[in-house]
């Protein structure tokens, strides 16, 4: 159902409409990163090293609507994992979630998901800031 395919954040998709309903109602982010996800990384990253392949980690583009949901302590926690991993092998990074580039709500199919269009837009930047 409708209900069933709403975000996090309470917007749902209707062919060709976004629109916010009101269940579930959005909640506000303190903790935007599961617990064990800075150990995953790690993990990642030393195959990467041992492997010699090149290690690219990107914090993808969200509306307004998510990051006004996201608590200060929630962005804290994204910039502490990248820094902790950091320290344990050379990583690339790039934070997106904010970008001035990615700002319309027509590039989203929801509140925290690119659509077709905007998926596109993304990875052509991506390419271009990593040299890909």
């Amino acid at each position: 159902s409708f209900i069933d395919s709403v975000d996090e954040t309470g917007y749902g998709q209707l062919p060709g409409i976004k629109q916010q309903i009101h269940a579930p109602g959005p909640t506000h982010y303190t903790q935007i990163i599961p617990d064990n996800y800075c150990d995953n990384l790690k993990i990642i990253a030393h195959i990467c090293h041992d492997n010699n392949v090149r290690f690219i980690a990107i914090t993808p583009p969200a509306t307004n609507t998510f990051l006004s949901y996201t608590t200060p302590e929630g962005f804290a926690q994204l910039d502490s994992i990248i820094e902790n991993i950091r320290q344990y092998s050379h990583i690339e990074y790039h934070n997106y979630i904010a970008d001035s580039m990615f700002r319309a709500d027509s590039l989203y199919y929801d509140a925290s998901h690119l659509n077709h269009t905007g998926a596109s837009l993304f990875a052509e930047r991506v390419k271009k800031d990593f040299c890909l």
